[in-house]
């Protein structure tokens, strides 16, 4: 039987194209479709808010000039390939853009919001010439719950499968104990983790490039060519990370590995850690070690604060993981990585999620610096006490705490949902009333 790291990093670490939920929400609508046949003649999809809100301003691969899930439910519907998971879009062609923008021209494709939904939904329901079929995904991101062809049921997920077991055990561990299982990895298990680094490497600099996005990434890379920002891991790793969020953010077609389903996590635990092992000359052991400590701990927070919340993952639950990642790297005693973590608690907790976009490239920097300077602070013994602010008598404390403060703020995910609604109906009042709508 594998060891439980391993059903861990086969389980939370994993290739995705795009956005998350907008991947997510083209893999349930490929399902519903392939359900039945015939030709598209409409689609309707169900969101809770929260994977609304992360689908609604991200640019999607294959189409980068729209944003949406309206575009994404089209293309899953009309070209996806449910069979690679959250690459459900990998092979969409111009040909199904296209129809894909008829669809959306005629209102055929149509979002509704669930407020009563609190966890991960996505309901896809696809009109075909021929039949009209079903899907729902539940739970997270590549969970298929069921699928329906012309209302009978043709597929029932199983029982919880082993993988939510896994992030139940690993809820339960300590920090003591997940530390000692990233001790020994098998060479599987590292050389996975090391190609994940370089697969987030290559985005980065394809994004610095083409300044994809917002160009943050491109924006760094000229200022420490410039010599106005130091040429140093920390500006190294927020140059990397932001060139990645970036093309990510602004649809680049390329994959990245993300972390407890969420590319920009993965991209920030990766890329990180990457600059450190570089900047310091670690081993690809010691390298693959850190990257695994990264992941597991983010999954850990994550399962804490909720795998979409109102605080934003990208930057308090990676941000933890790749503070502990960095001690580990630098040879840090369990004590300094306990430190770190708790001055990254102590120092960006309460950035909200606003929804994925182009501006997550600077969340996901601040991040970056963020846990490299608590690492390297932690490392010459400077921590906020235990028993100032949220930072509690353990870690685990802490992280509890952190619950708290993401179900004090659902409140936030509301509000925000009434920004993004009124958005819509601008933008829908707004284009009806233009020249060119007819």
């Amino acid at each position: 039987m594998k060891s439980l790291v391993h059903q861990i990093i086969v389980e939370e670490v994993s290739l995705a194209l795009g956005c998350t939920e907008p991947a997510a929400i083209a893999l349930a609508a490929s399902l519903a479709s392939g359900a039945v046949k015939g030709e598209v003649v409409s689609v309707d999809v169900f969101l809770d808010p929260n994977t609304f809100k992360n689908a609604s301003a991200v640019h999607i691969p294959k189409a980068v000039e729209c944003v949406g899930p309206e575009i994404a439910s089209a293309l899953g519907a009309l070209g996806g390939d449910s069979k690679l998971g959250l690459q459900v879009l990998k092979r969409i062609r111009s040909k199904h853009l296209m129809a894909a923008k008829g669809l959306l021209q005629t209102d055929s494709v149509r979002i509704t919001v669930l407020p009563s939904k609190k966890g991960l939904w996505i309901q896809a329901r696809v009109k075909k010439t021929l039949g009209k079929g079903e899907a729902i995904i539940a739970g997270y991101h590549s969970h298929v719950h069921r699928i329906k062809r012309n209302g009978k049921v043709v597929y029932r997920g199983e029982p919880p499968r082993p993988s939510t077991d896994v992030r139940r055990k690993l809820s339960r561990l300590s920090l003591t104990e997940i530390y000692a299982l990233t001790r020994h990895l098998d060479r599987e298990d590292s050389q996975f983790l090391l190609e994940g680094l370089d697969v987030n490497l290559a985005i980065a600099h394809e994004g610095i490039l083409k300044k994809s996005g917002l160009g943050v990434g491109a924006f760094f890379e000229g200022q420490i060519r410039k010599n106005i920002m130091a040429d140093d891991v920390i500006s190294e790793a927020k140059m990397l990370i932001a060139g990645a969020a970036d093309a990510r953010m602004g649809g680049l077609d390329m994959p990245v590995m993300a972390t407890a389903g969420s590319g920009n996590q993965g991209i920030v635990v990766t890329l990180a850690i990457g600059a450190v092992a570089r900047k310091y000359g670690c081993t690809k052991s010691k390298t693959a070690r850190a990257l695994a400590l990264g992941h597991l701990l983010t999954s850990y927070v994550k399962f804490y604060t909720g795998r979409l919340s109102a605080l934003c993952g990208c930057t308090i639950a990676a941000g933890i993981g790749t503070s502990a990642g960095v001690v580990n790297l630098l040879g840090g005693s369990f004590q300094q990585l306990e430190w770190a973590i708790q001055n990254v608690i102590g120092d960006i907790t309460g950035i909200i999620c606003d929804g994925a976009k182009q501006g997550c490239s600077l969340k996901l920097s601040t991040a970056a610096e963020s846990a490299i300077r608590a690492a390297l602070m932690a490392m010459e013994g400077i921590t906020i006490p235990a028993g100032e602010g949220l930072v509690g008598a353990s870690i685990e404390q802490s992280i509890r705490n952190l619950s708290r403060i993401s179900e004090a703020m659902r409140e936030v995910d509301r509000k925000f949902l009434e920004i993004l609604n009124e958005r819509r109906i601008l933008c829908h009042n707004t284009t009806a009333s233009s020249p060119l709508a007819s």
